[in-house]
């Protein structure tokens, strides 16, 4: 797993890095519930203040061989992800 770190055209501080549904151990329930799109696996994009994270579908192999403006390019393609909700116990 490759992670990489860029700054956004507004200065924002991201990292990604891909995830591998085979690569998961043990597996998780929530394997079971990955839609379609995900099942081959997924890039995430979290800032470094892990207050903003989204997830990508359908990537280039090479995307950490990519400038910075082209991760810039697929964060924008990239679906945010809602944050949990913490549940009272």
């Amino acid at each position: 797993m490759a992670v990489r770190e860029f700054s956004d055209s507004s200065g924002r501080e991201w990292r990604v890095w891909d995830v591998m549904p085979h690569a998961i151990h043990p597996p998780t329930k929530t394997e079971d519930y990955l839609a379609a799109m995900y099942q081959t696996g997924w890039l995430v994009f979290e800032t470094k203040t892990e207050d903003e994270k989204r997830r990508l579908a359908d990537f280039p192999a090479d995307w950490s061989e990519l400038s910075d403006q082209g991760l810039e390019t697929l964060l924008g393609r990239a679906e945010v992800v809602p944050p949990r909700k913490l549940r009272a116990l």
